[in-house]
């Protein structure tokens, strides 16, 4: 047998005892995490005018049955029972363009709250800071945000909106108290608020002037909101545990007297911060939004 032959043979030889070919795993495109949140849920809970749509509709059904009583029953001229839905609607629009008026001031709140603190951190905080949130970012579906290191012990953040851009505000206590990956989870709270469309109704809480009763109506559609957030965040950074020590770190704070977060101005705008009840007040037992109780939750993941 020729040489050449020989050759071929062994080719053939090795080409049918080689093992199966090698297949790269494909991912499955329509898999979709268990805790990612919906449109719907983001565009419901983004709603600031959620609660007052719903009131106009079945306002508007019951000034027009009680214009037809009147017209029809009590024999009331029909253009004078027509003003009763006419001056409703006039009511509820005028209420529904004074929340909307509020909200713009909310995209504004940014600005004002940073001037609140002195500059903090040093070249080493913000490029730690920026690092994270780049990373991040990308994950997240997020686009430009601005970053800013304040002088402030009391470990605290938030990501506001900024008009088209987003403003995350990091306390000096939070850069210095928490390590890398427990800042992670925290950056990866704060971006889980814009995800889930729980910016614009606490930061409505923070900036407008409103009455106690809509204050209260407000507090309690966003109760458990950092919960989910806690949720969201910690499944996609995929360690819940630095999350949960940086909620350990939080919950064993007690504010100086002279901090902001011992102060009215807090107290207003608690609900845009990772750490909502830091100053101590207003806690029940089982609050979903407590630190403590949200970082329970994250160490039996």
């Amino acid at each position: 047998m020729s040489a050449a032959k020989q050759h071929q043979q062994r080719r053939r030889s090795n080409q049918r005892h080689r093992g199966p070919r090698h297949v790269e795993p494909v991912l499955d495109p329509t898999w979709r995490s268990a805790y990612a949140p919906s449109a719907e849920e983001r565009e419901t809970n983004s709603n600031i005018t959620l609660g007052l749509q719903r009131n106009l509709i079945v306002g508007v059904v019951a000034s027009i049955f009680l214009a037809l009583v009147l017209s029809l029953g009590l024999g009331v001229s029909f253009i004078l029972a027509l003003l009763v839905p006419v001056l409703y609607l006039a009511a509820a629009g005028a209420l529904f363009q004074s929340i909307r008026r509020r909200a713009t001031t909310a995209d504004a709140l940014a600005g004002s709250l940073v001037a609140v603190f002195p500059v903090g951190g040093t070249k080493t905080d913000r490029v730690r800071l920026s690092t994270i949130v780049e990373r991040l970012s990308a994950t997240f579906g997020l686009g430009a945000i601005n970053c800013f290191v304040v002088e402030e012990d009391v470990p605290n953040a938030t990501l506001l909106r900024d008009q088209d851009n987003y403003t995350l505000i990091v306390t000096t206590g939070l850069m210095h108290e928490v390590e890398l990956i427990e800042l992670e989870g925290v950056v990866a709270h704060c971006m889980a608020r814009q995800r889930l469309g729980y910016i614009a109704v606490p930061s409505l809480l923070a900036a407008a002037t409103i009455s106690k009763s809509a204050r209260s109506r407000y507090e309690a559609r966003i109760r458990g909101w950092a919960f989910r957030a806690d949720e969201v965040a910690a499944a996609t950074i995929r360690y819940p545990l630095g999350l949960q020590r940086a909620l350990e770190r939080t919950a064993s704070t007690i504010p100086a007297s002279t901090s902001y977060f011992a102060s009215e101005a807090y107290a207003k705008a608690r609900w845009i911060w990772f750490d909502q009840h830091i100053d101590g007040k207003e806690l029940a037992l089982g609050d979903l939004d407590q630190a403590s109780t949200r970082a329970q939750a994250l160490e039996e993941w």
